[in-house]
């Protein structure tokens, strides 16, 4: 009944608030220039006579335009384009009996334009009050690879070896592409890193995005931005522990109704992961295991494509049209030792040599309308969208176990992973005055996930299935979001108030068990608020609070065992439960160059790896599994400045992270401090060649039952533009001191545990990159630069 309530409360706010537009007069006409031609883009504002103050606004596009719900009159129009005088037009204005004015053709005059070159770079971070924007094209991050290298090598981000990503001080955080979200990061790998603009990063993320996580992470890739086109192709050759290549490229294209974006891209060569596991048992006798597995993953095929395409009806209506896709291909081998001991001597071991051909495949599918119903950011935007993401793998083991007496086996796994996501969202934006705006919203969703393994053994040269490993699950989960957004400025105050309701049914069935292992339903409501005072000219203080959720992924629901060896596994928990969180924060920001914030998040039942040891046997399993509450207490620091041909960006957070989790009849906290440290320096040595450098630090610090030993990565390039700057040569490394290292420890009553994963991090890279392109000519008038161009150096 809640739900139906708030449906209807915001469906009847939506029809008042359309309703309100659709009443007063509408003005029409035509703009041209001196020569008769339409005017292709601009804006047209209607100000009230005496104190010209804005009464409506909208848009010029290809010659025409339509000014609709005009309640006051009379008005005065002002003509405003980028290539041409300003105008206005005070003629009387008499309205039909449909209350249409027609003033008819408009005759504007172009400006005196100088041309002027910009030749300096777009800064790599910029800090605005409520998110952290990372500029990706045209820095060293381009040079990254993938959308999801980038993500790691972005400031107050972490992402883990299982996909997660983390912003420390808040927690999880959910990623969209382009607006939409994303169901695994594995997507992020059919982005180029060429293909990426910038990167927002939203620690306090407001109403309008899902409730799922502590913050947000936006990924905007490029569009055009000026008629013509415009593109580039490009080559690269890594060094990591083995030769790899990258060919791709892409293409800008744009015209009065079109834009077009082609990004595509495919790579080559063999990626290594060292992973070590040692464990120890106190009873009833010492018992010590030690594995080290060495994986080879060679990418046979690995194809990723995105494709974005923009129709704009007229001045004020657009369609849209976004395709994410990638293809994997890869084959594998893998080797485990797990050498045993007992009371400090050597008892035996067991070896296995896999070979496994993993392949997957991605698709997402963007459509939707928008309605731009004035100068002020009013939309009224529907979206739809489809994923399907298939994961299939095969891995042949050959084990091979010695306790005094040596016993072969030769087994095999099967497994399948299906994710399906469908969902359609309305978002309608109404700027109720030039100071306020009012934002609501509802969406709809469906994610579902069918997955199944298959485990056999080899006897007698005939393959048996394990009828204790073989399983199939079915989970889909049904969501209903509503929000509302009132933000604005009165004065010095800025302010933001909201809330999102969400309600959800989830459902799980063990296909093998033959029952439901997942039936719940739930509605939460999280609010959300900001508060905003400018002190000075320069100076922001701000205090914001919000509510958010973290729902379980769907590998970490799924009841299979997935083993290593015969003693060591990883098995999914369908009874995991979503995690809340409440945050609040204190910052102060000084003219986007310098930030400080205080920060406090509570969650219950958050979600974290554990280790178990299974009863009656010395074996382990790693379960994803609820802990009681997580508390983090968080300092921030961001500096950013330029001096000549210097520019720097210098993030601190520091956090002190408590967990609180059950261990039998007893209560357990793990609560370490962790500082993340994010240096960035570059050098404009000469006019088209730079040096850039890097470095990032974690701390030691408490991650759910584990203590995290700290990790760096240090990275370097240099770039030089060639011929008229269309050839663009780089030299970049990655984590030259080959530090980056996820490991920890744990201890827990009966038995200890030492994790390590090495990846293939550490990266020697050469790039080349040809731009081409012929765009229409776009004179910028002599004067300075506003919005996001004003860092921009002109000569």
């Amino acid at each position: 009944m809640h739900a139906f309530t708030r449906s209807l409360l915001l469906l009847v706010l939506f029809f008042v608030t359309a309703k309100a537009y659709g009443q007063g007069a509408t003005i029409q006409g035509k703009v041209v220039d001196e020569k008769g031609q339409p005017v292709d883009y601009g804006n047209v504002l209607a100000l009230r006579i005496g104190d010209s103050v804005m009464v409506k606004g909208t848009y010029i596009m290809n010659g025409r335009f339509e000014l609709s719900g005009i309640d006051e009159m009379p008005v005065i129009l002002l003509f405003t384009t980028f290539a041409y005088e300003q105008q206005y037009y005070n003629q009387p204005l008499q309205a039909d009996k449909n209350g249409v004015v027609d003033i008819g053709t408009v005759t504007l005059t172009t400006r005196l334009l100088k041309t002027v070159e910009i030749t300096g770079n777009i800064p790599l971070y910029v800090k605005e009050i409520d998110k952290l924007v990372v500029n990706v094209d045209g820095t060293i991050l381009s040079e990254k690879g993938t959308a999801l290298d980038v993500l790691k090598s972005s400031p107050n981000v972490i992402v883990k070896s299982d996909g997660q990503v983390v912003v420390p001080g808040k927690g999880t955080a959910i990623v969209y592409v382009d607006g939409q979200r994303v169901a695994t990061t594995d997507i992020l790998n059919a982005i180029g890193s060429r293909d990426v603009k910038k990167i927002n990063i939203i620690e306090n993320p407001g109403p309008k995005y899902d409730a799922q996580g502590n913050a947000v992470i936006e990924i905007i890739t490029k569009k055009s931005e000026l008629e013509g086109y415009q593109g580039s192709v490009y080559a690269l050759v890594n060094r990591k522990t083995f030769w790899s290549t990258q060919v791709g490229g892409n293409i800008n294209y744009k015209n009065k109704k079109w834009s077009l974006f082609y990004g595509m891209g495919n790579a080559n060569g063999t990626y290594r992961t060292e992973d070590t596991y040692y464990r120890k048992i106190a009873q009833p006798s010492v018992v010590e295991m030690d594995n080290r597995i060495v994986t080879d993953v060679s990418h046979d095929l690995e194809l990723a494509n995105l494709l974005k395409a923009e129709y704009r009806i007229d001045t004020l209506n657009t369609l849209f049209f976004n395709y994410y896709g990638v293809v994997n291909d890869w084959s594998s081998t893998s080797t485990n030792i797990n050498n045993i001991y007992e009371n400090g001597l050597f008892s035996g071991d067991i070896s296995s040599h896999s070979t496994g051909q993993p392949a997957s495949s991605g698709h997402s599918f963007t459509g939707g309308y928008s309605l731009m119903l004035d100068t002020l950011e009013s939309e009224l935007k529907f979206t739809g969208q489809y994923t399907f993401h298939d994961i299939r793998n095969v891995d042949v083991i050959d084990q091979q176990i010695d306790f005094g007496t040596p016993a072969n086996g030769l087994l095999q796994s099967r497994s399948t992973n299906r994710y399906n996501i469908l969902s359609g969202q309305m978002d309608f934006g109404n700027a109720l005055n030039k100071n306020h705006k009012l934002d609501v919203g509802c969406k709809a969703g469906i994610v579902s996930n069918e997955s199944g393994i298959d485990f056999q053994e080899k006897q007698h040269g005939t393959w048996v299935v394990d009828s204790v490993l073989l399983n199939s699950y079915a989970y889909e989960e049904k969501t209903l979001a509503l929000f509302g957004q009132l933000s604005g400025v009165v004065k010095k105050w800025q302010y933001m108030l909201g809330a999102r309701s969400e309600w959800t049914v989830s459902n799980g069935r063990s296909e093998v068990m033959k029952k439901t292992v997942v039936d719940t339903g739930y509605i939460h409501l999280f609010p959300n608020a900001r508060l905003g005072y400018q002190l000075s000219e320069d100076l922001l203080i701000s205090l914001t609070y919000l509510s958010r959720i973290n729902r379980p992924a769907f590998k970490d629901l799924d009841p299979f065992v997935n083993y290593i060896d015969t003693l060591s596994s990883f098995r999914g928990n369908p009874g995991l439960k979503p995690s809340v969180s409440k945050q609040s924060e204190l910052s102060v920001d000084y003219a986007g160059i310098a930030t400080f914030s205080l920060g406090y998040t509570r969650s219950e039942d958050p979600m974290y790896l554990t280790v178990e040891k299974l009863p009656t046997e010395n074996s382990f399993a790693a379960v994803v599994r609820n802990l009681k509450a997580s508390e983090t207490y968080s300092v921030g620091t961001i500096l950013s400045f330029e001096i000549g041909k210097w520019s720097t960006y210098n993030s601190f957070t520091y956090a002190k992270n408590s967990f609180v989790y059950n261990e039998g009849v007893s209560i357990v906290e793990n609560t370490r401090p962790m500082l993340f440290l994010s240096l960035y320096n570059e050098f404009n040595v000469f006019k088209d060649a730079s040096l850039e450098l890097t470095y990032e630090y974690v701390s030691p610090g408490a991650d759910g039952l584990f203590v995290l030993r700290p990790y760096q990565s240090l990275g370097a390039g240099i770039s030089a533009k060639f011929f008229k700057r269309k050839l663009v040569a780089k030299f970049t490394g990655f984590d030259l001191t080959y530090r980056e290292i996820e490991s920890g420890t744990t201890q827990l009553n009966d038995f200890y545990v030492d994790y390590s994963s090495k990846t293939d991090t550490r990266t020697w890279r050469c790039m080349l990159t040809w731009n081409f392109g012929k765009l229409k000519d776009t004179k910028i008038k002599d004067e300075t630069l506003e919005g996001d161009f004003d860092r921009i150096k002109k000569n």
